[in-house]
């Protein structure tokens, strides 16, 4: 009795810290993924100018 009532009581704690725990590596994650997607980036190609004669 007195353990299920420390795990009512207790147990939400941990499982919140847990989640935000979890956020955060799913934060860093999503971070890297957008920087190689920005790094893998192909630019056109510029226009070559005709020299002026």
């Amino acid at each position: 009795m007195l353990l299920d009532f420390i795990t009512e009581q207790i147990g939400l704690l941990f499982f919140n810290d847990g989640v935000t725990a979890d956020q955060q590596v799913l934060r860093r994650a999503s971070d890297s993924i957008d920087a190689d997607l920005e790094a893998s980036k192909l630019f056109p190609p510029r226009p070559h100018r005709k020299p002026s004669q």
